[in-house]
């Protein structure tokens, strides 16, 4: 593949840091500012991870299981990105046949690149192993939408309905939740028109996250880190924070060729992120906080307070997988740098 790339002077595909300007829309820049809002949501404040946290047996399990999940994160890349080069070099080649992706847009030729991976199994996986593919694939998605379904049926249930309706039993519990995931799962199908106008389902995933993750993560990162943020701006945060994220969204894509649609999507989570954290700022100031005894052991007092907790000794210990774990990323971002 790679000697393939170089007779084609492609090596750039190889690179995980772009330039100013990439067609791909995320400069390195973009990638090392944007991509830490949608991280942060994610992994700190996302229901689907921080019930599983929740349900840990003690601290270091629950520290632990994340960042063994950091490290399975490593694989997507290979996973994702490698069979797409392996396609393109496949197809300069003439192993590969994409002629049935390709297509003529404003008089120029483009390849449909989300049939790729269809095109890839159809043609160079041996029949037997295909139906254990697709099995693969289908238990793995099946996997994320019934994880995703349950964690809304228990935020609608539990954190809305109940908490307007203290005294609802198991069984109006149960049924609210059903009825919340069933509509949620009725609007996600309704959706997929619009990421189907994407690129790929990963620029599409992350454009939309991208307008709603920055009020979270600045929220988040503010009550841990910040003993002057108070509940009031945190609340006022997230309904402006997501309101202007929603409006954006709405006008890069009603206009696309405005100043708002011509900024690439890491970069304005980046953007909506810093418009959020100066609001929560001048809102705590304006709406100081009273501290009880509860919440002023929520927040850190130190950066490396929580590096303090005991830790299981030897490769359990979640210091040295945090540790391996980054220089693992640094490695990786210099060989494809």
């Amino acid at each position: 593949m790679v000697d393939v790339l170089k007779n084609l002077g492609q090596t750039n595909k190889l690179s995980m840091l772009r330039p100013h300007g990439d067609a791909s829309g995320m400069p390195w820049y973009a990638v090392f500012l944007g991509y830490p809002v949608l991280g942060i949501w994610y992994w700190c404040a996302d229901q689907t991870i921080v019930q599983r946290v929740l349900g840990a047996k003690d601290e270091n399990n629950a520290r632990v299981g994340p960042l063994f999940c950091g490290f399975i994160k490593i694989l997507p890349v290979f996973i994702f990105v490698m069979p797409g080069l392996f396609a393109y070099t496949l197809a300069q080649t003439g192993h590969l046949d994409i002629s049935s992706l390709k297509s003529i847009q404003g008089g120029k030729e483009v390849v449909d690149s989300k049939g790729i991976y269809t095109l890839m199994i159809a043609q160079l996986i041996p029949t037997g192993l295909v139906g254990i593919l697709v099995a693969a694939l289908l238990s793995g998605l099946m996997s994320q939408i019934s994880g995703a379904l349950n964690s809304i049926a228990t935020l609608v249930s539990y954190d809305m309905y109940k908490r307007y309706k203290p005294q609802a039993k198991d069984a109006s519990l149960i049924t609210v939740g059903k009825l919340a995931a069933g509509i949620s799962l009725v609007v996600s199908l309704a959706l997929l028109p619009l990421l189907n106008s994407y690129e790929s389902i990963f620029n599409g995933l992350n454009d939309v996250i991208a307008h709603i993750a920055p009020p979270i993560t600045c929220v988040f990162l503010l009550g841990v880190f910040w003993e002057k943020a108070s509940a009031v701006s945190a609340k006022y945060t997230l309904w402006i924070g997501s309101a202007i994220g929603v409006i954006v969204f709405i006008i890069s894509k009603v206009y696309p060729d405005s100043l708002i649609g011509r900024v690439p999507f890491m970069m304005m989570a980046f953007y909506l992120f810093c418009i959020c954290l100066v609001l929560q700022i001048s809102l705590s100031y304006s709406f100081p906080v009273t501290h009880t005894d509860e919440s002023a052991r929520l927040y850190w007092k130190s950066p490396w307070e929580p590096l303090r907790s005991k830790a299981w000794p030897g490769l359990g210990n979640y210091k040295t997988l945090s540790a391996l774990l980054i220089l693992i990323m640094i490695a990786l971002f210099w060989i494809f740098r």
